[in-house]
């Protein structure tokens, strides 16, 4: 009998909290269906699963074909505004006569850091040190590596014993921080359902 496979992070499964559960409508409403499922073998659990993957890839495809809808429609809306609409009436708003709402540009800056130190000594330099932050994807980095065993194996047991909460590999966050396991299931192969129309190329 093959050995079963370890997965990653199982060895904190009753070691710290599962992640809080809100306890509001929508819960209600999955753990009602959830009960209403409970009958079912593991075979029609996954049959349902894969059932509804396949309507989420049909979902994506029509919405990406929606998407691409609205992107063409925004840009010749603007050209028109642009070029019909404020040589016309003066301004950038469109109304529309017949009940479609009005329209009008919108602009919105967009940020992108392309000199990290340079933008470090400014907020250093203008005391705004709480714009340091580690932020979230950065913190749950450094937690995942502080709870990874991988590093810990390759050390000595006095290497190991020098390790502070927080190091890679230490089996402890940062201090300050708590760590919650939120169990989900991954899915991979099942029914590969080829979303309709998707290599129609026309626009109905």
């Amino acid at each position: 009998m093959a050995k079963p496979k370890t997965r990653k992070w199982s060895n904190l499964k009753g070691v710290v909290p599962d992640k809080p559960q809100v306890t509001d409508e929508r819960l209600q409403r999955v753990l009602k269906l959830r009960d209403e499922r409970r009958g079912k073998d593991m075979d029609a659990l996954a049959q349902e699963w894969n059932e509804l993957e396949a309507a989420d890839a049909l979902a994506k495809f029509e919405q990406s074909k929606r998407n691409e809808k609205y992107d063409a429609i925004e840009r010749l809306i603007l050209d028109q505004i642009e070029t019909v609409v404020k040589p016309a009436a003066g301004t950038d708003l469109w109304r529309s006569n017949s009940n479609q709402g009005t329209f009008s540009p919108k602009f919105t800056p967009i940020a992108v850091v392309t000199d990290k130190t340079a933008l470090r000594k400014w907020i250093e330099d203008t005391n705004q040190e709480h714009l340091l932050e580690v932020p979230k994807g950065a913190l749950n980095d450094l937690v995942r590596e502080a709870l990874d065993p991988a590093l810990a194996a390759t050390l000595t047991p006095d290497q190991r014993a020098l390790l502070k909460p927080g190091d890679p590999s230490s089996g402890a966050p940062p201090p300050g921080v708590t760590v919650f396991l939120d169990q989900a299931v991954h899915h991979t192969g099942g029914p590969v359902v080829k979303p309709t129309g998707q290599d129609d190329s026309s626009d109905d």
